[in-house]
This record gives structure tokens, sequence and C-alpha cells, in this order.
């Protein structure tokens, strides 16, 4: 009311802007992971997508690999079930790190940690379990469609995998 009849101008910019960082920062972000899965020792990805461009210092390759999926995900038409299958992603890696974390604490005991997990019973954390536990209340609360969509692309993400470990482009 303070702005008048013209605030929806300024609103819808921030709204822009806001999602034009948002998709910045997952390109950047995804495109950095898909890197080091593909640098790594034990590579998951084929060394392709480790590729530095000479002149600009970023792995290119990884860059447009995931400009293409996204668009292609974007031409979906509800941006909503994008965001949703987002959102089951997200959801679907906090919980797996969190998980990651109790195991190691029983899987390997004398590793040295950069840090501390406050609130133990024993050698049991606490705080991961709280973590699993919401990510399983966020997951629930999604729509059947986007839980199925989200459960479909981690099988294609598997099959990928192992496809391409039997194939001889990632390291077993």
């Amino acid at each position: 009311a303070a702005l008048g009849s013209n605030a929806f101008i300024l609103l819808a910019a921030i709204a822009l802007f806001s999602t034009a960082n948002t998709v910045l920062i997952i390109l950047i972000a995804t495109s950095r992971m898909i890197y080091g899965m593909s640098k790594d020792d034990d590579r998951s990805l084929p060394e392709t997508f480790s590729q530095v461009h000479k002149k600009r210092r970023t792995p290119w390759i990884a860059v447009i690999s995931v400009l293409l999926l996204s668009s292609a995900f974007a031409m979906i038409g509800d941006i909503t079930i994008v965001a949703e299958l987002t959102n089951f992603a997200v959801f679907s890696a906090f919980m797996v790190v969190n998980a990651s974390l109790i195991a190691l604490r029983y899987k390997s005991p004398n590793l040295k940690r950069k840090f501390k997990v406050p609130l133990n019973i024993g050698k049991f954390p606490i705080l991961p379990l709280l973590g699993i536990i919401t990510c399983i209340f966020m997951l629930a609360n999604l729509e059947l469609i986007v839980i199925a969509g989200g459960i479909t692309l981690i099988a294609v993400g598997l099959l990928m995998h192992y496809g391409l470990k039997e194939l001889k482009y990632i390291k077993a």
C-alpha cells in the first residue's frame, strides 16, 4: 500500500533477481559436484566432465551438461513439479548425509574428524537422527507424483552409474 499501484513492478523485479540468483547458484554448485565426481580417484562419472576450460578455468562440459539437463526439466511445463523435485533431491541428499555421519561413527570410529557433533548418547549422534526424521517428514509431505518422479530419477542415476562402471567409463 505504501508504494501504491506500481508495487507489483518492484516485487516482480525482486522475484526475478531472486530466481536468477538461485538458478546461478544451482548451476555453479551442481557443475562443481559433477566435476568433483569425475575428477576424484574413485570416479563416479566419466573423466570427460572434469575437463577445464583453458581460458576461464571452469569445468565447461559439466556446466553445459547441467544447463541442458536443467533446460529439459524446465520444459516439463509445470514449474511447481520441477521445484518439488528439487525439494525431493535436497531432502534426500540431507537424509543420506545424516545417515552417513551415523554410519561412519561405527564403521570408522578412530578416524580423525575436523568437527564434532554435539548431543551424543554414547557414540550415537542425536542431531543427525533428528535430521533424518525431519527429512522423512518433509518427504512425506510432497505429492505422490513428485515422490515417484524423485525415486525414478534416483533409479536412473543408479542405472547410469552401474552401467558406466560396467562399460569401464568410471572406476569400479
